[in-house]
């Protein structure tokens, strides 16, 4: 589980998003290969595809950022299926309640896309946040 193989993926779509655009995107590492449906089988696979750094390669804006994070993704990337579908809901439901999107991450996804925001939709000038702890892929947009 976790661990993103096969993520990359083109997608004609993609190229249609105009050069003036500012794209934020933002997934989780337990997203990658993990079980999001635990019925009998077949037992549904969630693959990302395509992951984020496949999707960062074909967006063809100057201003795009990219935060992939590993909020509760163990160490050894081993989990059982439960464990794997636990983890994977929680990085994927947690923008929907008021109490998680404050602690999942202990802010830190929040605080990626607040500054996203502040910095290139409203215009402030305040620089980057600096790379989080949990993040396994990050780009910021000069």
């Amino acid at each position: 589980y976790f661990s993103g193989k096969g993520g990359d993926l083109q997608l004609d779509v993609l190229k249609n998003i105009k050069p003036s655009t500012k794209v934020f995107v933002h997934s989780s590492q337990a997203q990658y290969n993990t079980p999001i449906v635990l019925s009998p089988p077949p037992r549904g696979m969630s693959s990302i595809v395509p992951n984020g750094p496949s999707i960062m390669s074909q967006i063809p804006c100057e201003k795009k950022e990219l935060f992939i994070d590993n909020v509760g993704v163990p160490a050894d990337m081993k989990a059982t299926p439960e464990e794997a579908n636990k983890i994977f809901m929680t990085s994927h439901m947690w923008p929907f309640s008021a109490n998680s999107v404050k602690s999942y991450g202990d802010g830190v996804p929040l605080a990626a896309i607040t500054s996203f925001v502040r910095r290139h939709l409203v215009g402030l000038a305040e620089e980057p946040m600096p790379r989080p702890s949990i993040a396994v892929e990050w780009q910021v947009a000069s």
